[in-house]
């Protein structure tokens, strides 16, 4: 899998599609690398940010604490 360290856009450009933009730049280059699945890590007090990703096609694996562990699988 490819591991998602840290995806974030200037707050002035959130709700025009950069998030989603920057999700689909992270999968297209999984996908081009051979990699199966896409993994991340958010915070549970970042609610619009775990809705991006679920509307993005994310399941939540797991809680740890304030962390949530998501993926996404891929089609090669």
């Amino acid at each position: 899998y490819m591991l998602l360290v840290n995806v974030a856009v200037h707050p002035e450009t959130r709700g025009t599609g950069a998030g989603k933009a920057l999700l689909a730049l992270a999968e297209s280059e999984a996908v081009r690398r051979g990699y199966g699945e896409l993994r991340l890590k958010t915070h549970a007090e970042m609610p619009e940010t775990v809705a991006l990703y679920t509307r993005n096609g994310w399941e939540e694996t797991g809680r740890d604490g304030n962390t949530i562990s998501m993926r996404k699988g891929l089609t090669r």
